[in-house]
């Protein structure tokens, strides 16, 4: 009997995020411990606590909490459902245990500049390269090809007129 057919290869690391950003009351001493509002974000965007990155900035209090979209949803859904829970400055500080002073912007941003193309797009590449190569190599042969066709018909045009006259039999020998 065959073989049992192999397991299907793993999903590809996602390659964006929803990118939610909140202005606080307070200073950033007071969010020293993100903790909390990273587990509160991930119970919004139905993530583990290891997908919710939360960086504070002065500024009044930048909250951005950067969310990987997981291969089991779509950033379109997650945005939907983060926009749901997080529609208001309200309901964010409601949700979150802090005081949001805006409303929260909730953005999606694609994050493949930094990562590695993936292997079907870089072979594409590979090959596209080195068909072009290919079809390059073989029109500059073809071009050698026909001007060294050319040369030659030129001199044997060009000697056609001339006699060898060691090859004449009407030379007199003394």
């Amino acid at each position: 009997s065959p073989p049992p057919p192999s397991p299907p290869p793993p999903s590809p690391p996602s390659t964006e995020a929803v990118v939610l950003r909140l202005l606080a009351s307070g200073s950033v001493s007071d969010y020293s411990d993100t903790s909390s509002l990273q587990q509160s974000i991930a119970t919004l965007a139905a993530v583990g606590t290891a997908a919710v990155e939360i960086s504070i900035a002065a500024g009044s209090v930048r909250i951005t909490a950067s969310i990987v979209v997981p291969a089991s949803t779509t950033a379109t859904a997650m945005q939907l459902l983060l926009s749901t829970s997080l529609g208001t400055a309200a309901a964010a500080s409601a949700q979150l245990g802090i005081t949001v002073e805006e409303l929260p912007s909730i953005e999606i941003e694609d994050d493949t500049a930094g990562l590695p193309k993936s292997p079907g797009a870089q072979g594409d590449a590979t090959m596209f390269a080195l068909i072009s190569s290919g079809i390059v190599a073989a029109a500059i042969l073809a071009a050698c090809c026909v001007a060294r066709k050319r040369r030659l018909a030129r001199q044997r045009s060009s000697l056609r007129g001339k006699v060898d006259p060691t090859l004449t039999s009407g030379s007199s020998v003394s």
